[in-house]
């Protein structure tokens, strides 16, 4: 099974050639558009890097998981709040529409309400065996399990084991994270929080024992508890149920599928298919 992270690979394709910058507007606008206007560079480079996946790992079974646009981690203050998206929207309808058309084209495709596609790859993880994840995330690192031969695609490169030897967790709850915008202990030596985070799974008995070398955990124990539960990812009951599937059960007929309708007319195919369904 080959499990790709969505957003991340959606996201890819806001640059050239698939974006310019107008001068005018001083944002990025899409270079690709059906003939009504609606853009849809992400889609086509979507499809045809799933296609390239499916001929490099020679696996046909693909899942896309997608974050959910009401995530429940953003309800915390500050929680990816660095984030800038307010020009992301052509993006964000292209995503709408990936989602849905996606087993149209033979691979399936999952999103749940209130969750990110780190928790849906995270259920997967704990379920499955032999899964490729596709994502230039290095939080999805933490998926890599040799007993389960689960590893991860990254930059054209296969990860078999975690270059990170530490609890994620762990090390992000006290240093933070800068992406993700959780503030951690300030000034905390990074070197010193990988030896804890190798020695801990746990933030509480990293507070109970390592409270007396480093007063500040004591001082700031609701801030590594809060960044601890922000960082943990989250078991979703009847996630499997909810997978959008294949519209074709055949492989090959998904296969025709893939390398015969990804056409100059898919654009607007995808305009009108999503122009009914939000009627």
């Amino acid at each position: 099974m080959i499990l790709v992270d969505g957003n991340n690979l959606a996201y890819r394709y806001k640059r050239p050639p698939f974006v310019v910058f107008n001068k005018k507007t001083k944002h990025m606008e899409p270079v690709y558009k059906s003939a009504a206007g609606f853009p849809t560079g992400s889609i086509f480079g979507v499809l045809q890097s799933l296609i390239g996946l499916v001929k490099h790992c020679k696996d046909p079974h693909v899942v896309v998981a997608w974050d959910s646009k009401h995530n429940l981690r953003k309800s915390e203050k500050g929680y990816k709040a660095n984030r800038n998206h307010a020009h992301d929207g052509f993006i964000v309808e292209q995503m709408i529409v990936l989602h849905e058309v996606l087993p149209f084209y033979g691979f399936s495709s999952v999103k749940e309400f209130g969750y990110e596609a780190d928790d849906i790859a995270f259920n997967f993880s704990k379920k499955y065996t032999d899964v490729i994840f596709i994502s230039n995330d290095i939080d999805w690192m933490q998926f890599i399990d040799r007993r389960k031969r689960n590893c991860v695609y990254k930059q054209k490169e296969f990860y078999n084991t975690n270059p990170f030897n530490y609890d994620y967790r762990i090390y992000h709850s006290v240093v933070g994270s800068r992406k993700d915008n959780v503030i951690g202990i300030p000034y905390f030596k990074k070197k010193i929080a990988e030896k804890l985070a190798m020695k801990y799974t746990s933030i509480k008995t990293l507070i109970e024992n390592e409270s007396g070398n480093y007063p500040k955990f004591k001082q700031l124990e609701r801030v590594l508890y809060n960044n601890y539960d922000l960082l943990t990812l989250k078991r979703i009951p009847g996630i499997f149920k909810k997978v959008r599937k294949a519209a074709y059960s055949s492989i090959l007929t998904a296969k025709i599928n893939r390398y015969y309708t990804i056409d100059s007319k898919l654009d607007d195919q995808i305009h009108d298919l999503w122009s009914n369904h939000a009627k």
